[in-house]
């Protein structure tokens, strides 16, 4: 079971609630909204659109070991650093009611500082993928619709665009042999929903709870107008593939099938050696 344990001001008190946590990781445009807003329509679970969480708890990490390093040496506590960053997660949470939480960054694919593990002390991650070239032509039909005049800008640039992290983090799980990971793809959650659904349940340790996968409600996670991507989380009631007709410029695509050629070649291993992390 994935526990968290919520405590008051005094530990003599015992835990204020519990938790259970479930990460959401992997690459864009995989479908991780549609896959947060049919696990929504349990009451028990808690989900949001993209969160801050990792990225808190890296800068705070971060600060305590650069700006505020000669300080805390100074006065004999290095050890806050690891009492600060282990905080922050109870704090992020700390109104949330439901028993369940469905934690979504695509920065939980890969893990070097070990924060899953001050969040809950059995982390388990989904991780969605996709073809690269289909992620490509998704963003830029996105950036088109919002009336872009260089909807290929920064795709695929390193050091720009925010798909390259999240694939090198993805490969870096499928290579690692970790079983906190289970794999699975847009295709196979498009396909089978209720399948797909259920091996996310079981593999979080969740008890299951019958969604109705015939109409999905678009819960808003993400405020998409604010960063002049409206659309980009749109998810639709009707759970089907979406044809998108969207021109990709030769050369972008090029780039995209040489990554999405690194990327499949390293799930063909990982299905070949570890089987049980695919859906």
């Amino acid at each position: 079971m994935l526990c968290w344990t919520l405590t008051g001001a005094s530990d003599s008190q015992g835990p204020t609630s519990v938790h259970e946590f479930g990460f959401l990781a992997g690459l864009p445009r995989t479908g991780s909204t549609l896959l947060t807003c049919l696990i929504g329509q349990n009451p028990d679970v808690h989900v949001s659109g993209g969160s801050p969480l990792a990225r808190l708890m890296f800068g705070a990490h971060d600060v305590c070991e650069t700006y505020a390093r000669e300080g805390l040496v100074r006065v004999r506590r290095t050890d806050f650093t690891d009492v600060l960053v282990s905080e922050i997660p109870r704090l992020y949470y700390q109104d949330i009611e439901q028993r369940y939480i469905l934690e979504k960054d695509r920065a939980w694919a890969h893990d070097p500082l070990g924060f899953l593990n001050k969040i809950t002390d059995n982390p388990r991650v989904i991780v969605l993928l996709r073809s690269i070239p289909e992620i490509m032509q998704s963003f830029v039909h996105v950036k088109v619709n919002n009336g872009d005049v260089l909807p290929e800008r920064d795709l695929l640039v390193q050091g720009v665009d925010p798909l390259l992290d999240a694939l090198r983090n993805t490969v870096k799980a499928l290579e690692g042999g970790d079983d906190r990971f289970l794999f699975g793809t847009y295709d196979q959650l498009i396909r089978d929903p209720e399948g797909f659904t259920r091996a996310v349940y079981g593999h979080f340790g969740w008890d299951w709870f019958e969604h109705d996968f015939n109409h999905v409600d678009d819960l808003h996670l993400e405020d998409d107008a604010s960063e002049h991507s409206e659309g980009l989380h749109d998810v639709r009631q009707t759970i089907e593939r979406r044809a998108l007709t969207t021109r990709v410029s030769a050369g972008l695509m090029r780039q995209a099938e040489e990554y999405d050629e690194v990327l499949w070649k390293q799930v063909q291993v990982s299905l070949r050696n570890t089987p049980h992390r695919h859906f």
